[in-house]
């Protein structure tokens, strides 16, 4: 399988791309993101499959040649991307999903139409929150409790 994780390198993205490529059955595991040198620099950390790839989300035929062959593409760029990275999805007839979105009824008519499944909000309380106590955890050294509300 390949990924194209967008926004791969950020906070959350980058802790998305160290969750797939330990998972077994990732042939490639392109990280995107605009910061060519995170992006290169965790793809280093993780090794094969990860790889990384720069990227411009406004430069659209970069984009859709990077989703060329993409069996999904997992958006971890922020909220002003989310109508762009659908759209891209859409055009490049790749399976997408996302942590947090909420599609319209036209754009979740598009996807069916293209014959791509659209998964959005995987990151939705409790799956956002968990990645973020990750994170602080990782951070802190030490954690004792959490509470969320």
């Amino acid at each position: 399988m390949r990924i194209v994780v967008l926004g791969g390198a950020g906070e959350v993205g980058a802790a998305i791309s160290r969750d797939l490529a330990a998972l077994p059955g990732i042939d490639e595991l392109a990280i995107a993101d605009i910061d060519a040198g995170r992006a290169d620099s965790l793809a280093r950390d993780l090794g094969p499959p990860a790889l990384a790839a720069r990227l411009d989300l406004r430069d659209r035929d970069a984009a859709l040649r990077l989703l060329a062959g993409a069996d999904l593409l997992m958006n971890c760029t922020s909220f002003a991307w989310f109508d762009e990275v659908l759209a891209l999805a859409i055009e490049a007839g790749t399976d997408y999903a996302d942590l947090l979105s909420e599609p319209t009824a036209e754009q979740r008519a598009a996807a069916a139409a293209a014959g791509i499944t659209a998964v959005s909000g995987l990151g939705a309380t409790p799956g956002l929150s968990n990645v973020l106590v990750r994170h602080a955890a990782d951070e802190l050294g030490e954690l004792e409790e959490v509470h969320v509300s």
